[in-house]
């Protein structure tokens, strides 16, 4: 997760103390959890990146989240920020 979440200096696991890093991954996989999921649509967003709407399924329930993408060295992306305004904490929904 460390190499795909980060911003226009690089890969997270570069730029986060290991302890922040883990605390994050954490939660991000708690928060994110899914069976399958659709990729909704992309736009240019105000950042210079472009924001991605994507639909997550666990079981019968489905979330939708958007995630900001940036551009970073090299010609690779990363995910800066997701919008988790409905999200399911780790054991519950």
């Amino acid at each position: 997760m460390g190499a795909v979440w980060g911003g226009p200096d690089g890969p997270a696991r570069d730029l986060l103390g290991r302890d922040e890093l883990y605390q994050r991954e954490f939660v991000m996989m708690c928060a994110l959890k899914h069976d399958r999921y659709d990729i909704v649509g992309d736009a240019e967003n105000t950042t210079g990146g472009r924001s991605v709407v994507v639909n997550l399924f666990s079981g019968s329930d489905s979330h939708s989240h958007t995630f900001d993408v940036v551009p970073g060295p090299q010609g690779r992306w990363y995910v800066r920020s997701v919008d988790l305004k409905t999200v399911s904490t780790c054991g519950k929904t």
